[in-house]
């Protein structure tokens, strides 16, 4: 019997140029989980990242990064914008889950929980998501309100698919279950 290493996609996919405390957690938890005998793969678009991940010797896939991130307020027009560079994104995991076939994808991203969560779960991949406060702090916020926040509803839809959400807080449990 040939035993197989769990393949982890680690998804936290923010402009090239930034690097903070969701970058360096991704970093951490690659370490640790390659030390657990599973083999990560980190996808981003944060250039500091990639590099520190392959000084680490984890393997890196550089992503696509939607540049616009403000829809909100009149942009909400621009929403079949969104929703193209979505397909987009969408059919560029298609290719990478295919050409690395990930047994686990852990997303930390808004474009990216929208784009890759049903495609992953629809190849049977089990898909977990983690949020660094962003769902509380400005994916959902006026998801009440029906001409509002489009974006923030599909990700709500998005969310039904993930099979497990790890939260920074009981706080942010808390905020994000009474959506």
């Amino acid at each position: 019997m040939v035993y197989m290493r769990k393949r982890v996609f680690l998804v936290r996919n923010v402009m090239s140029e930034m690097y903070g405390g969701g970058e360096t957690y991704q970093l951490k938890l690659a370490r640790l989980l390659k030390q657990s005998g599973f083999e990560p793969i980190i996808v981003s678009s944060s250039l500091n990242l990639l590099d520190a991940a392959r000084r680490s010797g984890i393997t890196v896939v550089k992503a696509p990064f939607i540049k616009r991130q403000n829809w909100s307020g009149w942009r909400n027009i621009l929403f079949p914008i969104y929703s193209i560079k979505i397909l987009n994104l969408r059919r560029w995991y298609k290719r990478i889950f295919e050409k690395y076939e990930p047994d686990v994808v852990n997303i930390q991203s808004r474009d990216d929980w929208i784009a890759a969560t049903s495609l992953a779960k629809n190849m049977g991949i089990k898909v977990l998501w983690t949020d660094h406060m962003d769902l509380r702090s400005w994916v959902l916020t006026n998801v009440d309100i029906w001409y509002k926040n489009w974006i923030g509803k599909w990700v709500l839809r998005s969310v039904q698919k993930a099979d497990k959400i790890i939260m920074i807080s009981n706080y942010e449990r808390k905020c994000f279950e009474k959506l």
